[in-house]
C-alpha cells in the first residue's frame, strides 16, 4: 500500500516537472519571436507604433498669419456701412491700427502629382473674411444701422513645415459648410510621402461608439499624439470624442486601426472642441493693443468682448464619408 502510494506520488511529481519545462520552452518561444515594448504603451507592439509613425510623416505643422486694417469711429460719427470705404470718412476716425493674428493648425498630405502636393485641413483655420464690421445700437430713420469699426483684410500667409523646409502654400478649394479646405504647395522633392490612404466610403466598415482613436496634431506648434474614444456620429457625418483637442489639431487626421486590415486607416479630421462663450470687460488700451501700466488704477472707457472657454471632454471629428466627397469635389487626382 505504501509502495503504491509513492509511486503514485512520483508519476504526478513526473507530470508536474514536465508541466513546467514545457510551459518554460513555450514562454521563451513567446519572447523571441512577439518583442515587446520596454513601457507600457497605447501601442500593443513595436510592430503597430512603426506603421503610425510612417503615417505621421504626411503630417505637418501650418501656420496661418493675418493682418486686418483696423478703423475706429468715434461715438456719435453715425457711420453708415455704405461709407466705411470712404477716405474722407476714415481720415475722421477715432484710431487706425494694423492688427497682425498668427494661428497654429494641422495640415495633412492626401494626394500628390508631378508639379504639387496636395494636403488638407480645416476651413476655419485658413479662410477670413475680407473685412469685419461691428455695428452700434443705434441706426438711422431707415433702420439702417450705425458703424462703431471697420476692418480690411491687408495680407494673409500660410506656412507649411514640409521635411524639404518651410514652404508657402495656397488655398485651392474649401467649403465652409463641411470645414474642409484643400491646400497645395510647389513639390520640391521626388520623394513621396506615406500619406494615409482614404477608405472606400461605401465600405461597411464604420467607426462606431467606444472605438481607439489616434490624433496626431502639432498644438502649440508641438508635435503630439493623443488618443480618445469614439462618440455618436450625428447625421450630418460628424461625431464626438474625448480626446482633448486644443487650438493647433484643427485639421489634423484621426485613425483607428483596423484589426481586418492590421493597420491604421483615416477615420475623420479633427475640427473643434466644444465651448461656453461668455461676455467680458476688456480696457480701451487693450483693444487698440497699446500697453498700460498694471500698478495704476484703469480709469479709461472699457469694452464687452466675447470670450469662448473649452469644454473638456467634448471634441467633433469631421467623419470619412464627409472627407471623401469633399475631395472627388475638388477632383483630385486619386479620388476622381
Amino acid at each position: 500500500m505504501i509502495y503504491k502510494s509513492h509511486a503514485i506520488y512520483r508519476h504526478f511529481m513526473l507530470l508536474l516537472l514536465t508541466a513546467i519545462l514545457l510551459n518554460s520552452c513555450n514562454r521563451n518561444f513567446i519572447r523571441k519571436d512577439t518583442p515587446t515594448l520596454e513601457y507600457a504603451s497605447v501601442f500593443q507592439t513595436p510592430q503597430i507604433r512603426e506603421k503610425f509613425e510612417i503615417l505621421e510623416r504626411s503630417v505637418v505643422r501650418l501656420n496661418i498669419y493675418v493682418s486686418y486694417q483696423l478703423a475706429v469711429f468715434s461715438p456719435g460719427s453715425n457711420v453708415l456701412p455704405a461709407q466705411v470705404s470712404d477716405e474722407s470718412v476714415l481720415q475722421n476716425t477715432m484710431a487706425r491700427v494694423v492688427r497682425n493674428e498668427s494661428f497654429n493648425a494641422t495640415a495633412f498630405l492626401v494626394s500628390a502629382d508631378n508639379e504639387y502636393f496636395y494636403l488638407l485641413t480645416c476651413a476655419h483655420s485658413v479662410v477670413f473674411p475680407d473685412s469685419l464690421i461691428t455695428y452700434d445700437s443705434r441706426a438711422n430713420e431707415t433702420g439702417k444701422r450705425y458703424v462703431i469699426s471697420y476692418a480690411e483684410k491687408t495680407g494673409q500667409l500660410l506656412q507649411l513645415y514640409m521635411p524639404s523646409g518651410v514652404q508657402e502654400a495656397e488655398i485651392m478649394m474649401f467649403d465652409k459648410k463641411t470645414d474642409l479646405a484643400l491646400l497645395r504647395c510647389k513639390r520640391k522633392t521626388l520623394i513621396d510621402f506615406n500619406y494615409p490612404a482614404l477608405p472606400d466610403p461605401k465600405s461597411t466598415e464604420r467607426i462606431n461608439r467606444g472605438d481607439l482613436l489616434w490624433i496626431s496634431g502639432f498644438p502649440a506648434g508641438k508635435s503630439m499624439m493623443i488618443q480618445g474614444i469614439a462618440g455618436k456620429t450625428d447625421k450630418d457625418g460628424v461625431f464626438i470624442t474625448d480626446a482633448p483637442l486644443s487650438e493647433g489639431y484643427s485639421g489634423a487626421p484621426v485613425f483607428a486601426y483596423s484589426n481586418r486590415l492590421e493597420n491604421f486607416v483615416l477615420v475623420g479630421v479633427g475640427r473643434s472642441v466644444a465651448a461656453k462663450s461668455e461676455y467680458v470687460l476688456k480696457p480701451e488700451k487693450g483693444i487698440h493693443e497699446t500697453a498700460y501700466n498694471q500698478v495704476l488704477p484703469y480709469q479709461g472707457q472699457t469694452y464687452v468682448s466675447i470670450e469662448n472657454r473649452p469644454v473638456a471632454g467634448v471634441s467633433y471629428v469631421i467623419g470619412v464619408e464627409i472627407i471623401c466627397d469633399f475631395l472627388r469635389f475638388c477632383e483630385l487626382p486619386g479620388y476622381k
